[in-house]
């Protein structure tokens, strides 16, 4: 199988480059320049048309348009159906996930299932097609090295759309968003890829207060209003995931308290409280019916004191990161100002952290500077729920009011359903079945990607008000994406290269 053997020698070369989007601060913009000059490379040696959007100072990111040269005539995009990818990745948890391994049946690294692996399926495949000459199926790549859900950082597939509909006629009449669809759940869980085609919708919102003006009590108010808030939207999603038999996500991926030091605080010990969770997943994953780190971590802010005016909380951070709304984790750091006694520190070390932790002594120059709360809320609704998740944000705001807080929206994306006309969606399902052996049944995708760029208001929508997209979403089978243990699975590619040739053969 020398074109799979291919596709792994790309992952390879692709893992090591970085290219991290999430978090704001750790960005790789040379890591993502990297990849699109391998992809460009790649692309035209084999005779493929590259169509570049090229980064500015207004969009750090590029985006490549690849196509077979007889789809470009005069001008016009003659590609009807895209495959859609993005070469971006989250950060790691450990260095070496920045180094592809092969055990087995899995590649192993950053980015393998999320989603290198598909995106050098789709390199390859395409690259293939034109060495081969002959008559070509009329498809185009669409490559993104950015976020999905309405990145600063400029070029992405929504705006690529709207540049090639400008600029080259371009009429979309299907998109194969390549994200992967066989999710495994645990590692040694074997399952088949399917075709998805809905969407849940995805909701970013963040809470924050200016807390320069308030003293210890009251900012610690702010704090438990806050944590109160998120805990009431969660309970609501749960009771009615429950009820209804859905799975509407709920996560609070990150939080950032940081509060002014009291006057008289002199005579103060400094203390720090950190741990460090490498068990991290991805937001999508997260479910309202469990405590969120966050209302964990808050149990160990009870536990320093029975009385305020035993301590001064100055910081509070969970997560890996304020915007940082992809990956759930308990990692935390926790600052306190106290009043000086002697075996404070291991009691809180023993009673607070449990051995799990870290408990320093710090000087007051260490502290990390500021006075501002910022938390994040994420929901991928199910269609179902929609109404609920709009009243839920509603009482979310009335909520953060009283305090004088505000509520800043990330990302309000619909949720969709491919419309089941759509003669392409048919003979995907026919690829489908004829390379499986299975019937290619409805499924939707609970993690959010590029599908919703190709909603076209003249669709209209279904009779549950979820609007129309001309997309699937149909990928590989991966397990822990964003975490430590991230791998995608190579007989997949197999798979998958077999289900494009079968699809573009009814071309």
């Amino acid at each position: 199988m020398e074109h799979i053997d291919n596709v792994i020698e790309d992952i390879k070369a692709l893992v090591p480059m970085g290219g991290v989007t999430v978090p704001d601060n750790k960005i790789d913009l040379n890591g993502l320049y990297k990849r699109r000059d391998f992809v460009v490379e790649r692309a035209r040696t084999a005779g493929l048309e590259v169509i570049e959007m090229k980064e500015s100072a207004e969009n750090p990111c590029p985006f490549l348009i690849l196509t077979f040269p007889e789809m470009v005539q005069d001008g016009k995009m003659l590609a009807k159906i895209a495959l859609v990818w993005h070469m971006d990745v989250v950060d790691v948890q450990k260095p070496d996930q920045f180094t592809a391994r092969v055990e087995g049946d899995f590649i192993h690294g950053r980015g393998t299932t999320d989603m290198l692996g598909v995106d050098s399926v789709f390199l390859e495949w395409m690259r293939a097609q034109q060495l081969a000459g002959g008559k070509k199926p009329p498809f185009m790549v669409m490559l993104s090295f950015t976020e999905e859900n309405d990145s600063a950082l400029g070029h992405n597939t929504y705006t690529a759309r709207e540049f090639l509909e400008k600029q080259y006629g371009a009429d979309i009449e299907f998109a194969i968003i390549g994200e992967r669809t066989g999710e495994m759940t645990n590692p040694d869980e074997l399952v088949t890829s399917t075709i998805r085609d809905s969407n849940y919708g995805l909701r970013r919102y963040e809470i924050s207060k200016d807390l320069s003006n308030r003293n210890n009590e009251q900012s610690i108010s702010v704090l438990m209003n806050v944590n109160h808030l998120m805990s009431g939207f969660r309970q609501r999603l749960a009771a009615a995931n429950s009820k209804d038999g859905v799975g509407t996500t709920f996560a609070a991926p990150f939080i950032d308290y940081r509060a002014r030091l009291d006057p008289g605080a002199s005579s103060h010990g400094f203390l720090r409280l950190s741990t460090n969770d490498l068990n991290t997943t991805h937001s999508a994953q997260s479910k309202p019916s469990q405590f969120t780190p966050i209302e964990e971590a808050l149990k160990r802010v009870d536990l320093l004191g029975e009385q305020l005016n035993d301590f001064q909380l100055l910081r509070f951070s969970v997560g890996q990161g304020v915007n940082n709304y992809n990956t759930i984790s308990s990692s935390s750091v926790i600052e306190i100002a106290h009043r000086n006694n002697d075996g404070y520190g291991q009691k809180i070390a023993e009673s607070v952290l449990a051995g799990a932790g870290k408990v320093e002594v710090i000087n007051f120059g260490d502290i990390e500077r500021g006075t501002m709360l910022r938390a994040g809320i994420e929901m991928r609704e199910a269609p179902i729920h929609a109404a609920l998740v709009t009243d839920s944000v509603k009482r979310m705001r009335n909520g953060v009011a009283r305090f004088r807080g505000k509520v800043d929206i990330s990302t309000e994306r619909s949720g969709w359903v491919c419309d089941q006309s759509n003669h392409h969606l048919g003979k995907l399902r026919n690829s489908f079945e004829y390379v499986t052996g299975e019937q290619a049944k409805s499924a939707v995708k609970v993690f959010f990607n590029d599908g919703s760029a190709f909603i076209h208001s003249c669709d209209g929508h279904t009779h549950t008000g979820q609007p129309i997209a001309r997309a699937v979403v149909f990928g590989g089978v991966g397990f822990g994406p964003h975490g430590p243990a991230e791998k995608a699975h190579i007989p997949g590619f197999e798979t998958q290269w077999r289900e494009l040739d079968a699809f573009a053969a009814q071309y």
